[in-house]
């Protein structure tokens, strides 16, 4: 009887490690996988499930039992997970599978001893991001797993090099035991974008694009529009025309397959205007191009432009573009102080001012110097008594009217408009140089203002005594 049990156990043996081998075989060489604790975690689903093939002839040889060993040691199961991971918020990682890959090398290691290969070969064009890899094994502590990808990213070389290369240490494999790890494949040569040659473009426009390894077959997006024909300069350097409809965000990079996004925007200008001042009351010029100016005086300017942009949201946390640049054509007519900010000079002397942002400039528009304003005085002209015009009695609370008289020393082609106010609207008004009593029917005394509506810092002042009659006395201080 109980060599009838023995025989039995002696056939489950055999049986088990069948089972062994023939789920060993059913596992995928590509598939989802995970990534060591620290990295980001990402999982397509679905993808990469037919990237790649075992090679035929690498299967692991049926595991012994060591020199001197009695009995039959059963195999430790050691499978591997190998990605490249989709992480868009770290560009300087992987994203996809490079194109330039055509197969994968997994070795595990006892020290310097390989204790089994395996090689992956991808399957046709398929781009997948995941792949894995199934061991059987001797027990065994303190196991390392080195993984490479090879393949040819550029064009010109004729042999394999390193793509990528990821790793894990430290696995004690135990019989009986499924032992798994996780491996983030790392780049050898990630491309990376690191400035752009401006900042703002139009379509049409050239622009140079610097960083490292960048490589000839390379394709440049603007917002999601693809560029056309990328000029390859140098490892370190593209050259790209801006493509119609392109918006403005952050350019995306595609060099053997892998996205690289470039940290700055690149905004798209869509138009540059410039916005000028309300015409000044003395200033008689026609065109709407051109202002006349006093001597001294500040003309203010705005640059108005509008970018090419999907979201507008999105522009609320990143750098704005480059500052707005102003320019005259002629230093002689003055010079801008603060941006947007022009001051004239003393001469003569017409200009041209501009807005620039980068190589785009707007309209131009015309400033000329046409003199100065040197002082303002109120004429004896306006001291008197003012009455009703009438014949008899002066009606009481009849209102009197009276011009103000006022003098501008000036150099302009006309004589610039006047303003006034009163210290006491309920008993004298002034409106347009024209001061009137009130029906309030009482005596009283308020204090006029005069001054230059486009250069109110020059005032004047005039004292008004009102009667009950409706008459008013005008006095020049």
């Amino acid at each position: 009887m109980r060599g009838g049990r023995a025989a039995a156990a002696g056939a489950i043996v055999p049986l088990v490690l069948l089972l062994l081998a023939t789920a060993c075989a059913r596992l995928p060489f590509a598939g989802p996988g995970g990534v060591p604790a620290g990295s980001t975690e990402a999982n397509p689903a679905g993808s990469g499930l037919e990237a790649f093939s075992k090679q035929m002839g690498q299967a692991p040889a049926e595991p012994t039992a060591p020199e001197g060993a009695s009995g039959r040691v059963e195999p430790a199961m050691l499978r591997l997970s190998i990605r490249w991971p989709a992480a868009p918020e770290a560009p300087y990682r992987v994203a996809v599978l490079p194109e330039s890959v055509r197969r994968v090398v997994v070795r595990v290691l006892a020290g310097d001893a390989e204790l089994a290969r395996q090689e992956l070969v991808r399957s046709g064009d398929a781009a997948g991001t995941a792949a894995e890899a199934s061991f059987r094994l001797l027990p065994r502590d303190n196991v390392r797993v080195e993984v490479e990808a090879l393949g040819t990213p550029l064009p010109e070389e004729q042999e394999e090099v390193a793509v990528a290369r990821g790793s894990a240490s430290g696995l004690n494999l135990a019989s009986s035991r499924l032992v798994t790890a996780r491996i983030t494949m790392v780049p050898v040569d990630q491309p990376l974008l690191t400035r752009l040659g401006q900042n703002i473009g139009q379509p049409g426009s050239v622009l140079e694009l610097f960083g490292r390894n960048l490589r000839p077959a390379t394709v440049v997006s603007f917002g999601g529009v693809k560029a056309g024909p990328v000029t390859w300069i140098s490892g370190g350097a593209l050259r790209v025309t801006v493509p119609d409809g392109a918006m403005s965000g952050r350019l995306t990079v595609v060099t053997d397959g892998v996205p690289v996004a470039s940290d700055a925007w690149f905004w798209v200008l869509e138009s540059l205007g410039l916005m000028v001042p309300a015409r000044e009351s003395w200033d008689d010029g026609t065109l709407d191009y051109v202002r006349r100016a006093r001597f001294g005086s500040d003309v203010r300017l705005e640059a108005r432009p509008v970018w090419r942009v999907s979201d507008p949201d999105a522009t609320a946390s990143v750098d704005p573009p480059e500052a707005v640049q102003w320019l005259s054509s002629d230093e002689r007519a003055g010079s801008f102080v603060a941006p947007g900010r022009f001051r004239c000079g003393t001469q003569r002397v017409p200009t041209t001012v501009v807005a620039a942002l980068g190589p785009y400039l707007s309209g131009g528009f015309r400033i000329e110097p046409a003199g100065a304003i040197t002082g303002l005085r109120l004429a004896n002209s306006a001291v008197g008594l003012y009455s009703r015009p009438a014949l008899g009695e002066p009606e009481p609370g009849y209102p009197a009217t009276a011009s103000v008289g006022a003098v501008v020393d000036h150099t302009l082609p006309r004589s610039p408009a006047l303003d006034c106010s009163s210290s006491d609207p309920s008993l004298v008004t002034c409106t347009d140089g024209v001061l009137s009593t009130t029906r309030a029917q009482r005596d009283g005394l308020a204090v006029v203002t005069v001054w230059l509506r486009d250069l109110p810092n020059l005032r004047a002042s005039m004292s008004v005594q009102v009667h009950a009659s409706g008459s008013m006395q005008v006095v020049i201080e």
